[in-house]
């Protein structure tokens, strides 16, 4: 990897990259691990990941160091990803329509809901689309300074880090969502174990979404972590859920692409299918490069049958969130949050 352009656009320290030596999820070592693809980044940085041939999962090594992580999306992250620190109109779009989107596959399986606790709340769409349809308490976990001040002008319960959180939900909740976070997290069993046993209610749900490694583009300085179906499933299984529902979709950004997975899960240990001692990782290159080529060629030759319209990237107005009181902020400290998305020719 060119750490020196990544470490310096990113941390202003090239010492503050490490070597991944074991996979994030299975923790397979390094008998286990392949290289599986080299992509450019802004600047012509290199941005390389491995795939585990344990549990198919790919990961970037070298990464980011967990503090210079915390500094990254404390500061450069949102401006780095989208132009702006505070929502954009796109954003705030496909926000919303996500948030529709992920309610109304929730309304299939549950009927009921009293607490929905979300990681990575980033605008707070998808807390208000729950709080309308279910008339459940909605709280929000979101760092971004910008983001958590939008939220919480709009009336929405929204902290700064989970430590933060009121005691008197914990064990208590009946959902927990992570929508486009999970790929962020450096150690993503040990977080996905710790929300089961000390936030959610025993028979609580979960609500994951991540970009699809064989439709998304996936690969970006941000994404430690890249999931395909089954290796999604997998370490679910491994951090103690067992899978109810499966939602292999493109919504709201491409009418047919497979962007996005989507799971439903909640606490068990029930293993969804046998899984393969070893995964055949020539055949998920080919996968890969195939989902990849066909993202590509359809967006130069039929864009708007691939593609939803958007609107402009320009920052939400000033007046909408300026001077708002910050209710029920709390101290700082710094977490991981959800990513607006990569991908051609927009996200």
């Amino acid at each position: 990897m060119n750490r020196g352009m990544c470490g310096e656009r990113a941390t202003n320290n090239v010492d503050e990259w490490v070597q991944v030596e074991a996979c994030p999820v299975c923790g397979a070592d390094s008998d286990s691990l392949q290289p599986f693809e080299r992509v450019s980044h802004d600047n012509d940085a290199t941005l390389t990941y491995s795939i585990c041939a344990g549990c198919g999962t790919a990961f970037q090594s070298p990464r980011m160091s967990d503090e210079a992580l915390a500094a990254y999306y404390a500061g450069e992250y949102r401006r780095q990803v989208q132009g702006e620190e505070g929502p954009t109109l796109k954003d705030v779009h496909v926000q919303g329509e996500r948030a529709r989107n992920l309610a109304h596959f929730l309304t299939k399986h549950l009927d009921h809901l009293t607490i929905h606790l979300d990681i990575g709340a980033s605008t707070g769409a998808f807390l208000a689309e729950t709080s309308k349809r279910f008339g459940c308490r909605a709280i929000g976990v979101e760092p971004g300074v910008a983001y958590r001040q939008y939220a919480a002008s709009k009336g929405l319960e929204i902290y700064s880090d989970i430590e933060n959180l009121p005691k008197e939900i914990r064990g208590r909740v009946d959902l927990v969502s992570l929508i486009h976070v999970l790929e962020h997290l450096p150690n993503p069993i040990a977080y996905l174990r710790r929300l089961r046993e000390t936030w959610m209610s025993e028979h609580g749900w979960l609500l994951l979404e991540v970009p699809n490694l064989f439709g998304h583009m996936s690969f970006e300085l941000s994404h430690l972590v890249a999931f395909s179906r089954d290796s999604l499933l997998r370490a679910l299984w491994m951090a103690g859920f067992s899978s109810e529902a499966v939602l292999i979709h493109g919504r709201p950004r491409s009418r047919f692409l497979k962007l996005y997975i989507g799971v439903l899960a909640r606490p068990g240990d029930r293993a969804p299918r046998s899984f393969p001692a070893a995964v055949d990782v020539r055949k998920a290159r080919r996968r890969r490069r195939s989902a990849n080529r066909i993202r590509r060629w359809s967006t130069r030759l039929v864009p708007w049958l691939v593609w939803r319209p958007l609107p402009p990237s320009t920052a939400v107005s000033e007046l909408a969130i300026a001077e708002q009181p910050l209710a029920h902020q709390r101290a700082d400290a710094n977490s991981l949050g959800e990513t607006t998305q990569h991908e051609e020719p927009c996200s």
